[in-house]
């Protein structure tokens, strides 16, 4: 046997931290914020210039917002902005940009129709003193996650309700005061209301305080230094965590207004330096305490009330203090959950501490738990504050904490460990890679590592370029972890890191599903992006069976439950499906592998599509084709401009006249081709079209048919009215014209279809499984036989006008297109199925990459039934994908 160390000497990186590389953990400012919106963006702030800048996840496009007036005219008087955060709804964002001499700026976006479009809604100046530390929005909507059970559940609601403001904003600024910024529903500015957290204070919207509120004690002006702000389940408070030191002792009482509402006027700033005086040097180390104040919002019917009553201090005789973040305790399902008797936890704050030993070596960490509970023993209900545990780590460093309830109802955390030691790099990959630290699921309040779960390491391409993750994001799923370098470190280095992964399996220890399968069906159920899960499930790495099993059970999970929107669910979970295969296509290099992947999300997409059409169909209807049509017909009705309505609908009708045409020629060329050997061996057929699978499932047939009776209708309305204009003539003429020479007969093949949905009766196991692969089953091979000589020896189907188009008898006009070239496949509107009439800027499918100019200007309004239709596609695609602007875009 040969020996492993003979020839030449395998070279290895190592990588040990120094202290000055985690020394940002106690820097507060070097800190650079990162945000994952529920669109998939990942929002972080830009290295050098005052501005946050977008990254589209799996996606290589950036981009960046616009800039506020102030940063727009003199950006170098800004810093980057050191707070950003996401609104419940996705569509509003916050930022906050220090100033360089100048006061400070807060920004509000509001999010366009396309997710890398923000537009600045408002701006505001803070003043000097007065710069924000912490911000969290209200408004959280009610979480899906998984109960014991493995099924989905829903989550009570997050935080005080919202009422009185459609957006709530707290922030935490330094003079240690709390301010709430909302808007109302009926208003275009946001309003801002402020009390102080040193004492116990209130004010109201509609009464405007005069009296200044001191943020100074005995021993002069305090400020603070790190803030959290922690919202719990089925609770009205707000909990605010803040450490702060002394500054300076203030000579005068000074005119305050700590935040300018008035939108670019001349904030009255201090002019006298004497104003502050310095303290002492050794007075400027920050409290070796943690105040706790509780925050109560409000609304009278008038206006919002804003109200704060402090709590003792928590005393932490610790070292240097490194992070702090609230985590919401899991609430009881019912009061039978209640294991303990006494107060139970509403909230944990978790807070981290590093001891530098001297600066000599690598610094030891501890993280210590806080519980804080409701009183009710006493009149009026006050919260106790208690510490839960305390957890030292000798051989490793605590870098980041995170708050983490995506996967099972239990109090977790999401932390993150270097190692204080060198690590060889990982062997046997194309790219060697440097594992650094650890990645971990804590449960609270023991700390430690939650049971079932690994470790995942946080790994590093280059040991000369290792980046110490500090601030972090989980993605809207939880399935991924984003992290960026400190701001002391150029140029920003964004990475993403997968998270530890929940298996479930039954009391024998069988594997049963994927953690996979619970969060997607939670995500559609809660119609947010799923492009963090189908991240890890495109990888080549991932077994296309693996998948095809996780989509199986998450179909299995939507069925499963009837909540009334069986149609919306399955058109979500269409979407799904064309991300999924269409994804693993871009990244695979097998071709025939590739050309497999894209029939299947094809497939999906048409039927999205078909369900689509059906849905303009019935609003354009309005309950009787013939008194609409008769309208159209007779020039007169609703619309100013009648024809508008009547073409788009021709053009859907082309659309779904061209996929019936497919279908029925490859029922002909299946059926012509006879009986194969393998048909009587289920399971060993792996040549069936994946576009039977409308003829095989029952959802899908039943999609196909209701397209057929929508174009159906619309054609015989159309041959049973008499036009009175030129122009109603040509559109009557072309559409029939189309149908008559497709060579389907839609009646007869509709009488054949109802016989086939019979003899379905409903959706099995290899049915489900053939919708989520998008392929039939081999064991479906037998009724497919039975289906395509059905349809293929009927009388729906005249051959001869099916595979032979006039078109292609002519010559010379080869290129002529008829009926706004609706037989081209590319170029065409995925929304309208029409052809773009210009060169104009098109927005793309973040999932498909179909293109729309539904938005351009140019485009002159069509009938207010369409445009009802159209209107619903402004935010999402057919597919359910989100919009960006600029070309096609590929996952990284």
């Amino acid at each position: 046997m040969t020996s492993p160390f003979k020839g030449k000497a395998k070279e290895e990186d190592h990588w040990q931290p120094g202290w000055w590389q985690l020394h940002p953990l106690v820097e507060s400012c070097f800190h650079r914020p990162v945000v994952w919106t529920k669109a998939s963006a990942i929002l972080f702030a830009h290295p050098t210039r005052p501005a946050v800048v977008g990254h589209l996840f799996p996606s290589s496009h950036q981009f960046q917002l616009d800039s506020p007036a102030p940063i727009a005219n003199t950006p170098a008087s800004y810093e980057p902005p050191t707070i950003i955060s996401i609104a419940p709804n996705d569509f509003s964002l916050f930022a906050y940009f220090p100033g360089v001499d100048v006061p400070g700026l807060m920004c509000i976006w509001t999010r366009g129709a396309q997710v890398d479009t923000w537009n600045v809604t408002e701006w505001m100046q803070v003043s000097r003193g007065g710069g924000v530390i912490a911000s969290a929005w209200l408004g959280q909507s009610r979480e899906w996650t998984t109960d014991t059970s493995r099924g989905t559940i829903r989550l009570p609601p997050l935080g005080p309700p919202t009422t009185g403001a459609t957006l709530i904003l707290t922030i935490v600024t330094q003079d240690m005061q709390v301010h709430i910024i909302h808007r109302r529903s009926n208003a275009l500015k946001f309003t801002m209301i402020t009390c102080s957290l040193m004492h116990p204070d209130e004010a109201h919207e509609l009464k405007p305080r005069t009296i200044p509120q001191s943020t100074g004690g005995p021993e002069g002006l305090r400020e603070c230094v790190s803030a959290a702000i922690g919202i719990a389940y089925n609770e009205t408070s707000i909990m605010v965590a803040t450490r702060s030191r002394v500054t300076s002792t203030p000579t005068t009482q000074p005119t305050f207004s700590s935040i300018d509402m008035s939108l670019g006027l001349p904030l009255p700033m201090p002019t006298e330096e004497s104003d502050f005086q310095p303290l002492d040097w050794a007075k400027w180390v920050e409290d070796a305490s943690i105040e706790v104040c509780e925050v109560r919002v409000g609304y009278d019917g008038q206006g919002m009330l804003l109200s704060t009553h402090p709590l003792p201090p928590i005393e932490c005789h610790h070292q240097q203090f490194s992070k702090m973040v609230f985590v919401p305790a899991d609430p009881p399902a019912s009061s039978e959950d209640k294991q303990v008797p006494g107060p139970v936890a509403k909230i944990y704050l978790a807070a981290s501490f590093v001891d530098f030993e001297e600066y000599q070596s690598v610094p030891k960490s501890e993280l210590v738990v806080y519980a804080l509970t409701r009183n009710e023993s006493v009149g009026h209900p006050d919260w106790l504050i208690s510490q839960a545990s305390s957890r030292s780590f000798a051989s490793e460093v605590l870098t980041f904490l995170c708050p983490y309830n995506i996967y099972s109802r239990t109090n977790t955390l999401v932390a993150g460990f270097v190692r204080d030691t060198m690590m060889p790099t990982l062997a046997g990959k194309r790219k060697p890679e440097l594992s650094t630290g650890d990645i971990r699921i804590l449960q609270l309040p023991s700390s430690n590592v939650l049971e079932g779960w690994s470790s995942v390491p946080i790994l590093s391409t280059n040991a000369q370029r290792v980046s110490v993750p500090f601030n972090v994001a989980l993605s809207p799923n939880g399935v991924l972890l984003c992290t960026v370098s400190p701001s002391s470190l150029l140029p920003a280095h964004v990475a993403v890191h997968p998270l530890p992964r929940l298996i479930l399996s039954d009391p024998s220890g069988a594997l049963l599903a994927s953690g996979d399968v619970p969060t997607l069906v939670s995500a559609i159920r809660s119609r947010q992006t799923v492009a963090d899960i189908i991240h890890r499930l495109s990888l080549p790495s991932t077994p296309l069976a693996e998948v095809e099993d996780v989509l199986f059970r998450a179909i299995s999970g939507l069925e499963g439950r009837d909540d009334g929107l069986r149609s919306l669910r399955l058109h979500d979970f269409l979407g799904v499906l064309v991300e999924v295969y269409r994804t693993r296509a871009q990244r695979v290099h097998n071709d025939v592998e590739k050309e497999e992947l894209t029939v299947r999300w094809k497939t999906a997409q048409d039927l999205c599509s078909l369900m689509a059409c059906h849905g303009a169909f019935d609003d354009c209807e309005n309950g009787d084709f013939g008194v609409f049509y008769g309208q159209f017909m007779s020039g007169v009705g609703f619309d100013r401009t009648p024809t508008d309505a009547v073409w788009p609908l021709s053009r859907l009708s082309a659309w779904t006249m061209d996929f019936l045409e497919n279908l029925m020629k490859e029922c002909v060329l299946e059926g012509d081709s006879g009986p194969q050997e393998s048909d009587a061996q289920p399971g060993t057929i792996a040549d069936i079209l994946p576009i039977f699978i409308y003829l095989l499932h029952p959802e899908a047939l039943t999609r196909l048919r209701t397209s057929i009776a929508d174009v159906k209708r619309f054609y015989e309305t159309l041959g049973r009215l008499n036009a009175s204009g030129e122009t109603a003539q040509l559109a009557k003429n072309i559409l029939i014209d189309y149908v008559d020479s497709s060579g389907v007969n839609l009646k007869e093949l509709d009488n054949i279809l109802v016989q086939i949905s019979e003899e379905l009766k409903g959706s099995n196991d290899d049915m489900r499984r053939s919708l989520a692969s998008c392929h039939p089953m081999p064991s479906l091979s037998a009724s497919l036989r039975k289906v395509v000589t059905k349809i293929s020896e009927s009388k729906a189907i005249d051959k001869p006008r099916l595979f032979i188009k006039p078109s292609d008898l002519v010559t010379g006009i080869a290129s002529m297109q008829l009926l706004d070239g609706s037989r081209m496949t590319e170029s065409r509107d995925i929304i309208s199925k029409g052809q773009f009439l210009n060169q104009s800027q098109k927005r793309v499918c973040l999932r498909c990459g179909g293109k729309t100019q539904q938005s351009d200007g140019r485009v002159k309004p069509l009938s207010l039934r369409w445009m009802g239709w159209e209107s619903q596609w402004q935010s999402r695609c057919i597919c359910g994908g989100l919009w960006a602007t600029g070309p096609a875009i590929l996952p990284v």
